[in-house]
């Protein structure tokens, strides 16, 4: 049972590149920009597409979680040297909602994982300037 929930588990798994560097994203990181803005846009009328949000949500709870744990151990020098214990800080639920929605709207052919990236930059460096439109 447990060589098939691990192979179950790697079958889900999806690559994911980032500077240059491959990573494996499991469970809701995977849900495609596309998917979100729909379950965003109807999450008062469906209770589906509510808990499809509440699902990206608690993925991303779990995802800065896990950077807050590791922040005093990373790599990555930005993050260390931020020394920000408590990544998400006074962002609530609504907030990151909104966030990744207004991330995916720019941003469609992206997932929840690129999304949480982006935003975890953003907290670390602050928000890039957007490029004036041609």
């Amino acid at each position: 049972m447990k060589k098939h929930t691990f192979l179950l588990l790697l079958m889900l798994a999806l690559p994911v590149v980032a500077e240059e560097k491959v990573f494996y994203v499991y469970g809701a990181g995977t849900y495609t920009c596309e998917s979100y803005i729909s379950s965003y846009a109807h999450k008062e009328q469906s209770s589906k597409a509510k808990q499809n949000v509440q699902i990206v949500l608690i993925w991303m709870a779990g995802y800065f979680s896990a950077v807050n744990v590791v922040g005093d151990y990373t790599p990555i020098p930005r993050l260390k040297e931020s020394n920000i214990k408590h990544i998400l800080d006074h962002r609530n639920n609504d907030v990151l909602g909104s966030w990744v929605n207004e991330y995916c709207l720019e941003n469609r052919s992206k997932n929840i994982a690129n999304a949480a990236g982006t935003l975890l930059a953003e907290i670390i460096e602050g928000p890039a300037e957007k490029q004036p439109s041609e």
